[in-house]
């Protein structure tokens, strides 16, 4: 029939037809903000046949919520903005509440997901199914009495409010959109914090350096050391947030086995293989002290969140291992669990912390198996930590510039406590501060981490300006037979670093065959 149509009555009838759905503020995508808004996007993950099983299998949130609909149905686009109301509490940069529940919505009116729609049985819309996001990667329905993917009745989350509610009642939580609100308004204290993690950063990295160099300097390097030595650098070689303590601990891993000859650290070697890139050198103990784990210009003794009562190293640390913690997966968890152990147990000076460290940490070497439950621990043995020097503060009647407190504070993370409006009187939300966690020492640490490097790359540049100018005012002519003679020689020098290179791998080949 369409091929019947002039060219300019098509165009003319288009031209009506959008005209008139846009008078009656019909969306043509769900692209667009709630109501018709364009200055907000949405946030409800719109899925497709190609990319439902991935996302939804990738996704970190514990369930999920789908709804199927269809976008030229009038029920579908009444319902979308209490949809992505709530949508805006669980999913997008500024949700309230991550990583529970991710909602997305897959739209039935497009082909290429009308196999998608079939397989999960939709005969009526919106649809919404309930379910843990594994359960809906490759899975299907057969009937709307399915025992894993639950079917939301319509008429239970008409709205937003009766929405969040039935995911309240299966949460066994009391998510508000005024809690959330709450949270946006404590979003400067927030931003505060993630500006200070920019200083904690440069923490993290100088106790990282100051480790190796007091393990260097102390003679911590006998034959029991090596292993916990090794798992340690093993830890910090993927999971140190700063890009230059990753690389410097793997220069020092590769070098270590010949310049500190031992028994082969086999259940981390094969992990490891294809992540350390580094060049390998030779020598002896001694190329160990000449190598920078974090950059050369650190240890530089100082300073920035941890500078408070001379506590710098151990607060660094447990910046460290803060963050170490929110890194690693759920597999690795027991094994990180134990390396910190090893490395407080043997590394670390204060006879007395060790001391209370390791009673503290021995049942968590058997109890900690996922990255929360590690992430967790740490916290509260953080916090404990910090309640028994407070009291002994207290006891010795001494008034630190800073005293040690609960963390975190009611003013950088009021979903974290449940009731309670002292420090003293209240009962912690664990789920929300591992929330508080992940997004602190995961994701605030890594804008940190970009920001600190971003100065570092402008400082260098501006070095390199200046020393561009001067090469450019003092420049010397060269005679030409003088210019010929140098460029012969790093000729002859780069001919010769390469069969160095190759000499030094054939000996590799060698020992290995051996």
């Amino acid at each position: 029939m369409w091929v019947l149509w002039r060219p300019k009555k098509l165009v003319l009838f288009m031209v009506l037809l959008l005209t008139v759905y846009g008078h009656t503020g019909v969306s043509w995508s769900r692209s667009l903000g709630d109501g018709g808004k364009k200055d907000e996007k949405d946030v409800g993950l719109e899925l497709t046949m190609d990319n439902f099983n991935t996302s939804l299998w990738a996704a970190p949130a514990s369930w999920a919520l789908v709804e199927f609909y269809n976008r030229w149905c009038p029920a579908c686009q009444k319902f979308k903005p209490h949809y992505e109301k709530v949508a805006r509490l669980f999913n997008g940069p500024d949700a309230a509440y991550p990583d529970v529940v991710l909602l997305a919505k897959v739209d039935c009116a497009d082909e290429i997901n009308q196999k998608l729609c079939q397989r999960f049985s939709v005969l009526r819309w919106p649809t919404l199914l309930w379910a843990k996001p594994t359960a809906l990667a490759w899975g299907s329905r057969t009937s709307e009495q399915d025992p894993v993917l639950e079917q939301i009745p319509i008429k239970a989350a008409y709205n937003a409010n009766s929405l969040l509610e039935w995911i309240n009642k299966r949460l066994d939580r009391s998510y508000t959109f005024e809690s959330a609100n709450e949270q946006k308004q404590s979003a400067q204290t927030t931003g505060l914090a993630s500006r200070q993690m920019v200083a904690s950063i440069q923490d993290i990295e100088e106790a990282t350096a100051q480790a190796y160099e007091i393990i260097l300097t102390q003679k911590l390097l006998s034959s029991k050391h090596r292993t916990p030595f090794i798992r340690f650098l093993q830890l910090l070689v993927v999971h140190h947030p700063s890009k230059r303590c990753r690389a410097g601990s793997a220069e020092v891993l590769q070098n270590i086995k010949d310049a500190w000859p031992g028994e082969h650290v086999s259940e981390f070697d094969d992990h490891f293989t294809g992540i350390i890139q580094s060049e390998k050198l030779v020598g002896d103990v001694g190329a160990l002290k000449r190598l920078h784990v974090c950059g050369e210009k650190l240890p530089s003794k100082h300073w920035t969140t941890c500078k408070a009562e001379n506590n710098g190293y151990s607060c660094g640390l447990w910046y460290l291992f803060h963050a170490l913690s929110v890194r690693v997966d759920d597999a690795e968890s027991n094994g990180a669990m134990r390396t910190i152990r090893g490395f407080v147990e043997n590394f670390f000076l204060c006879d007395d912390c060790r001391e209370h460290f390791m009673k503290m940490s021995a049942s968590a070497a058997e109890t900690v198996t996922t990255r929360r439950t590690l992430a967790l621990w740490l916290w509260r043995a953080h916090n404990e930590v910090n309640k028994r020097l407070a009291d002994e503060d207290i006891v010795n009647k001494v008034q630190p510039s800073r005293p040690k407190l609960q963390w975190p504070p009611k003013r950088m993370c009021t979903s974290c406590r449940k009731h309670g409006d002292t420090d003293d009187e209240f009962e912690w939300d664990e789920d929300e501060v591992y929330i508080f966690l992940r997004k602190i020492y995961g994701d605030s640490l890594e804008v940190a981490v970009q920001e600190s490097t971003k100065i570092t790359t402008k400082s260098r540049h501006s070095e390199n300006d200046k020393v561009e100018e001067t090469l450019t005012n003092n420049s010397v002519a060269v005679p030409v037979g003088a210019a010929a003679g140098i460029a012969m020689a790093s000729c002859g020098f780069g001919v010769a670093a390469c069969c160095w290179r190759l000499q030094q791998k054939k000996r590799k080949q060698m020992r290995r065959r051996i």
